[in-house]
């Protein structure tokens, strides 16, 4: 398998490369840290001074590729120490002009080297900057690769501040990775179990715990006339009995997780969780993030369904949404969050303190 890294001058692309060699690098995987070059703009000038402008442009380019050749040899330099050189590639591309830009360009170059993974780095740029950036033309990278890629995308945060500098660009947690999946009666959700079990762990992944987690399916709230005494009594056990009936098919689907986990591994550490959702139109996401908090977990499974942009952006105006989106955006620690997508495959990563991936493909990629 060969990953795809794509980094730039920021301290959160050094850091997801680094999280890329230590976490989704197979023992016979590769590693490819790509560097994106500024566009190459030619403006109309007068022809008397056309010479001085193209030398001045010809000088910025030197810069750039000066500058791209000594941050992939930085980044090389620590990628070295888990991924041997033998395995290592650099290079570099120019970006396409426009706002996606470097996206596009990444998703070219992941495109013609058939890279399994693309790994990025995240500003952190929380939901409202985030919105207002894109109606000034401008936006996440990541978001860009991860809603357009069809292969694997991590788009991984960088930790906080106070974190980093104790541990190290470098840092890697003692003891077994906590890896959650959460699942669900679909497809994408059957997928990134599957993804999980193979790339997170199947031997020699590093050791791992198995988290199972369903969301029981909203039931809403009964609703009766004032001074129905009775009647309400009798919706409210109806309305109980329904949500006992939810959590028992959420439970369902995790002992089936559970059981394919067993066939795919053998003997595995695992535990199951149903959930009951938060309330409000983010109600499943913010049950997830909730336990993922409370365990402490490192990693984060999701299933993606693939909403096209046109779809992710009305949704929300009618009290809906995308899962994985909520998660990526609102999980508060350091974890990966692998989203899956029965069509394609692509990962991404947000600076809500954790990394997320986003699976989306019918093919199951093999064991590390």
């Amino acid at each position: 398998m060969l990953v795809l890294s794509a980094v730039d001058g920021s301290e959160s692309a050094r850091f997801a490369a680094r999280w890329a060699a230590e976490n989704v690098v197979g023992p016979t995987d590769m590693l490819h840290l790509l560097a994106v070059l500024p566009p190459h703009f030619t403006p109309p000038v007068p022809k008397a001074v056309d010479t001085y402008a193209m030398s001045g442009l010809e000088e910025q380019r030197r810069v750039d590729v000066e500058r791209a050749d000594s941050l992939l040899a930085a980044c090389a330099a620590e990628c070295c120490e888990v991924v041997p050189e033998g395995r290592l590639f650099l290079s570099k591309v120019m970006a396409h002009g426009g706002a996606s830009g470097v996206g596009e360009s990444v998703l070219e170059e992941a495109a013609d080297r058939r890279a399994a993974l693309i790994v990025l780095g995240s500003r952190g740029m929380g939901a409202v900057k985030r919105s207002l950036m894109a109606l000034i033309g401008l936006g996440s990278v990541g978001d860009y690769v991860a809603h357009n890629a069809r292969c694997p995308v991590a788009v991984v945060p960088l930790p906080p501040a106070a974190r980093a500098a104790a541990a190290g660009p470098a840092a890697t947690q003692e003891g077994p990775r906590q890896v959650c999946v959460a699942v669900d009666a679909s497809p994408a959700a059957q997928q990134a179990l599957r993804w999980a079990l193979a790339r997170l762990m199947a031997p020699p992944a590093r050791a791992s715990l198995l988290h199972v987690v369903s969301v029981a399916r909203s039931v809403p709230l009964p609703m009766v006339e004032d001074g129905a005494a009775a009647a309400a009594v009798l919706e409210a056990q109806r309305w109980s009995e329904a949500k006992q009936e939810a959590l028992a098919e959420a439970a369902a689907l995790c002992e089936a997780a559970l059981e394919q986990a067993a066939i795919a591994l053998g003997r595995v550490a695992a535990s199951t969780r149903a959930l009951e959702p938060e309330g409000g139109a983010s109600g499943a996401g913010e049950a997830v993030c909730r336990y993922v908090r409370e365990l402490h977990g490192d990693i984060l499974v999701l299933g993606s369904r693939g909403l096209a942009e046109l779809q992710r952006s009305l949704l929300p105006l009618l009290g809906l949404g995308s899962v994985s989106d909520y998660c990526g955006l609102h999980t508060k620690y350091l974890c990966s969050s692998m989203l899956a997508r029965k069509d394609c495959a692509h990962a991404r990563v947000h600076q809500a303190r954790y990394a997320v991936v986003v699976v989306k493909g019918e093919a199951v990629p093999a064991a590390m």
